[in-house]
């Protein structure tokens, strides 16, 4: 046999998925071809594929050893740098290539990934964004346009999108998305990706129609299988989602996001056989990374349910969480100061609320506070639309809260015309749309005066229940970093009531606060009191929540499957000794009449 011949075998064995005989096989061509510089590649590539990405390192060195000019050679060794969490070798390589290949759309993907594992996420964007045009140049010289290069330069839209949701920047990344869609309208993960924002824009059908085109381009792509099943349990089907989140393990059997989600659904007896693996994925995972953070916190989802050490178990998730997505205590407080500069209590009143038109309805307050309850309460009256969660107000609000740019009449009429046209439904034959972005507490002073019709709900829940249901809970997005650290959530928590108290003080009547307690110890009759706040007729539908059809995209996607219940209420308090940092944070003067 030659080299050539036995190259083919190896690449043959590796397409195949057969990555053990293919190691062996490199490794013996390694012996019989001492001066072939493909085959210590290859053995990196199966080591990598194997997911053993330091062990592959040594093997790429020693490729480009040999053959000092191969581009592919040095592009494996950088992904391998990354894949094992060895930034600054990866870094120096990095800026080493691109001063010899600045125009090489690859070495930039390859760095934005770098950038976003490391969640400096405006790095990442700038290096997506090189991507982007490199490849468009690429593009325009081509003639015709090539299918290959079209799916090269539909990648950095991808991955751009990715990035953009991270940041909390949904429009981005919807665009983004279609973007890369129009350039490679087969590309499985891209559909996958696109579903979580046709949900958002309250299209769950398209969502699953996404989803199960990318399974049917490749039936075991572990990415569209994990948030199929995702999908199919927003939507009420949760039993279709384990049976597909379990398929999804079995392509990829130390999936941490898969087991994260599984976890959250099992039942006790699903949950005790999920165990052991998660105790096997947990041996291999990379320290310092939120895969060993998501395992942590499967654990932890399982113990509720098998009576395991759950409190120790989220002190870990938390803690690992905390280490790759740290809180930043002095941005916070300076937003806050920004916006509220923004609205002095003495400053302009808000204008009359129009006559007509459906009416925003925000319902907002802390995370896990009861909104996604109120949302789907709400939903059940037939002229009550909602469009969900949406950025679409932080977003139209961001220019104005660090800049002087000033925020008078005509900037407040455009922002909520603006507002009016983005959020879906809210130009149909309806009452009211609901925005139900928990976030949005923080931009009160901004709806007031550019939505003056809106309907203001406040949920207000006990905040040491609140801090311990975030605690049990993991969030992907950068804005609740502190959600994994206890006194940084008394931090927010304290920033919230702030945020209230001025609201209040600066609009008094405009909010009406709604009590989580007192919601889930009466619904019936609390559903009539929201019904009278959003003047509509009351509806029994609203009084059954747990009937709703509606499409859930929060954490809370389960609770609302079920009859409410005060089950969760002072819940805290067997875990006191766990919360001593929030409980010693928490501002006394802020949170007077909290029951003992």
């Amino acid at each position: 046999m030659t080299s050539q011949t036995d190259l083919a075998h190896v690449m043959s064995l590796l397409q195949s998925g057969q990555l053990k005989p293919a190691l062996k096989a490199c490794k013996d061509g390694m012996r019989r071809y001492p001066k072939e510089a493909a085959f210590p590649n290859l053995v990196g590539i199966a080591l990598s594929q194997s997911g053993k990405p330091k062990e592959a390192i040594p093997y790429f060195v020693k490729a480009i050893k040999r053959a000092p000019g191969n581009t592919d050679f040095q592009d494996n060794l950088l992904k391998a740098y990354i894949q094992a969490g060895q930034y600054t070798q990866a870094h120096a390589l990095g800026e080493k290539l691109l001063a010899r290949r600045p125009d090489d759309s690859e070495l930039h993907y390859q760095i934005a990934l770098m950038h976003m594992q490391r969640d400096r996420l405006d790095q990442a964007i700038a290096s997506a964004n090189q991507v982007i045009a490199t490849d468009a140049a690429t593009l325009t010289k081509a003639h015709p346009a090539q299918p290959d290069l079209k799916a090269k330069a539909a990648r950095g839209y991808n991955l751009r999108a990715v990035i953009r949701e991270r940041l909390g920047d949904d429009d981005g990344a919807y665009s983004d998305y279609q973007a890369s869609l129009e350039l490679n309208p087969n590309n499985a993960e891209t559909l996958s990706n696109i579903a979580p924002q046709l949900s958002l824009r309250m299209r769950p059908k398209e969502a699953l129609e996404a989803l199960e085109k990318a399974l049917s381009l490749n039936p075991r792509h572990v990415n569209v299988l994990h948030r199929y099943g995702i999908q199919l349990n927003e939507n009420g089907r949760k039993n279709e989602a384990i049976d597909v989140l379990k398929m999804a393990l079995e392509v990829d059997p130390s999936h941490a996001g898969v087991m994260r989600g599984l976890a959250r659904m099992e039942t006790e007896r699903g949950a005790a056989a999920l165990l052991p693996q998660i105790a096997a994925a947990m041996k291999t995972a990379r320290k310092g990374t939120l895969d060993q953070a998501l395992l942590s916190f499967a654990e932890a989802h399982c113990f509720e349910k098998t009576g395991g050490d759950v409190a120790r178990a989220y002190r870990r998730a938390n803690d690992q969480a905390r280490t790759v997505r740290p809180y930043d205590r002095a941005a916070s407080d300076a937003r806050q100061s920004a916006i509220l500069a923004r609205f002095p209590l003495d400053g302009e009143p808000a204008p009359p609320a129009p006559a007509s038109g459906p009416r925003p309805i925000f319902v907002l307050g802390q995370p896990r506070s009861g909104t996604t309850l109120i949302e789907v309460m709400l939903s059940a009256h037939p002229d009550i639309k909602t469009a969900g969660e949406q950025a679409i107000l932080g977003r139209l609000a961001e220019p104005f809260i660090h800049s002087d740019q000033p925020f008078d009449r005509a900037a407040a009429d455009e922002l909520g015309q603006t507002y009016r046209r983005l959020l879906p439904g809210l130009d149909g034959d309806v009452a009211g749309v609901i925005d139900k972005m928990p976030a949005n507490y923080a931009l009160i002073g901004f709806i007031l005066r550019a939505l003056p019709n809106a309907i203001i709900l406040n949920t207000v829940r006990d905040p040491r229940d609140v801090a311990w249901s975030m605690w049990r809970t993991w969030f992907p997005n950068t804005p609740l970093n502190y959600t994994f650290d206890m006194s940084a959530m008394a931090h927010e928590a304290n920033l919230y009531a702030r945020y209230m108290a001025h609201w209040k003080a600066l609009a008094p009547g405009r909010i009406h606060d709604v009590f989580y307690e007192d919601l889930v110890t009466d619904v019936e009759a609390h559903s009539k009191s929201l019904a009278k706040l959003c003047d509509v007729n009351w509806v029994p539908a609203m009084a059954a929540p747990e009937h709703s059809a509606q499409a859930v995209r929060t954490a809370s996607a389960h609770q609302v499957r079920q009859p409410v219940h005060s089950g969760s209420v002072g819940g805290w308090r067997r875990h006191a000794d766990d919360m001593k940092p929030f409980l010693d944070g928490l501002d006394p003067a802020l949170w007077q009449g909290l029951p003992d």
